[in-house]
């Protein structure tokens, strides 16, 4: 039950404002579905450009977490100087081909010979499991 779980006030605060990054990605992602950019969210590569440094420091480490709750194949953070918005978000198709076991677009999809519809991360799973099952 929800109720006899410890509160981590830190955590939800840190997800509160990541899920505020999420909910304009979104938006984004949305503008980019209905102009026929993507079909899905997870054919995008989302880039942030971060003018706030504060905002940079809180997105570096969890940029992964955000691609995630965005459900985008890649997500690139790029700091800029020059004047703009905190936070400027784009959206364009990925260049990547399809992992079979992921179905992340990612352009190391294809690169290993043994495994050529997996992308990168998926073939040191898969790798992986097979060493588990040798010993």
């Amino acid at each position: 039950r929800a109720g006899d779980l410890p509160q981590d006030e830190p955590l939800e605060k840190e997800w509160t404002r990541l899920l505020e990054f999420r909910d304009e990605a979104m938006k984004a992602l949305e503008k980019a579905r209905q102009a026929g950019v993507i079909g899905d969210s997870i054919e995008a590569e989302l880039e942030l450009v971060v003018r706030d440094k504060g905002a940079l420091e809180f997105l570096t480490p969890r940029q992964e977490a955000l691609a995630a709750a965005c459900i985008v194949s890649e997500l690139r953070l790029t700091q800029a100087t020059a004047g703009g918005p905190a936070v400027e978000m784009s959206v364009r198709r990925s260049s990547g081909t399809k992992c079979q076991r992921c179905w992340l677009f990612l352009t190391s999809v294809g690169q290993s010979k043994e495994h050529p519809d997996l992308c990168h991360r998926c073939v040191g799973v898969v790798k992986a499991i097979a060493l588990s099952r040798e010993l």
